[in-house]
């Protein structure tokens, strides 16, 4: 599958948060992360999306590892400048749209963009084991069971999500893309917390994403539950754009497989009023929100 052009998408983004201000750092702020075993300055690949990849490096100013996305160059039949547009454009929508999440703890902090060479990357707070430099996406926490999270520690990082995208959906805008590699843990005071990460997809709730016609091969892998599971079927079979509905559909697939791990009923069925097939059927966020605490605090008793 590939995601059709967003630029208007990315404008639209950029219009109704125009007055949103975006540091600009310079490039001699930050360096490549440097080996323990071998001191030499590597470049470490800790992401990779349908948009860009995402390289370790260390912000000089606070001596931290920081997270830097880049939006890798495809050739679509385009000329460079559009290319170049269009990337500087996707960058900065990624980073306007985590600017205005920032006052939510669901997110990483961006520190700002910074040119380089011919494009533009976003500079966002490392999320994970600082001391180690180690992630902890989603998806391998609950294949691998590490670390090992209680109950209630589970329904407090599902609450994080559902948190997050709620407050996302406040601000008009949409994730699109909400799935197990595009949540990170880490240990943060006397707890392990979610943040939601890549925008790549993201859009206003005016202008949503609008993929392209799936192939039959596609739709038939689709429904053998071996591609874009995360995705609500409106947006597969029936080529509708995407909604807070389908969001919520994503955010009931996350919500399943940490109700499976951590054996929580409530939030197993929580998860399958998420995924009703009909989007009028699946519930608003505000009732996941309520439902979720209502499972905590049943725990807590």
């Amino acid at each position: 599958m590939q995601v059709s052009p967003v630029s208007k998408i990315d404008q639209a983004v950029l219009a109704t948060f125009s007055k949103i201000p975006v540091k600009r750092l310079d490039p001699t702020m930050l360096q490549l992360w440097r080996n323990k075993a071998t001191d030499a300055a590597e470049e470490i690949l800790i992401g990779k999306g349908a948009f860009g990849k995402v390289n370790l490096m260390r912000y000089l100013p606070t001596n931290i590892p920081v997270a830097v996305k880049v939006q890798e160059k495809k050739n679509r039949g385009i000329s460079e400048d559009e290319m170049k547009n269009k990337l500087v454009s996707r960058s900065m929508k990624e980073a306007v749209m985590h600017h205005v999440m920032s006052d939510n703890p669901s997110f990483p902090g961006l520190l700002g963009v910074v040119e380089i060479e011919d494009n533009l990357g976003v500079v966002l707070e490392f999320i994970g084991d600082k001391q180690f430099v180690i992630i902890h996406p989603l998806c391998d926490v609950l294949l691998e069971r590490r670390p090992g999270l209680s109950r209630l520690e589970w329904i407090d990082i599902a609450f994080d999500i559902i948190q997050g995208l709620a407050s996302l959906h406040d601000k008009r805008l949409l994730h699109n893309d909400l799935k197990k590699n595009n949540i990170l843990l880490q240990r943060s005071g006397e707890r392990w917390r979610a943040y939601i990460i890549d925008f790549g997809h993201g859009s206003t709730v005016t202008m949503p994403l609008k993929f392209p016609t799936f192939s039959l091969e596609e739709e038939r892998e689709y429904m053998e539950g071996l591609l874009y599971h995360h995705l609500a079927p409106e947006i597969v079979r029936d080529q509708q754009p995407t909604s807070v509905y389908s969001d919520i559909y994503s955010l009931g697939k996350v919500l399943l497989d940490i109700g499976r791990v951590s054996g929580d009923r409530d939030l197993r069925l929580v998860a399958e009023m998420c995924t009703r097939v009909k989007p009028y059927r699946r519930p608003t966020m505000s009732n996941v929100e309520l439902s979720v605490m209502r499972t905590k605090e049943k725990v807590q008793q």
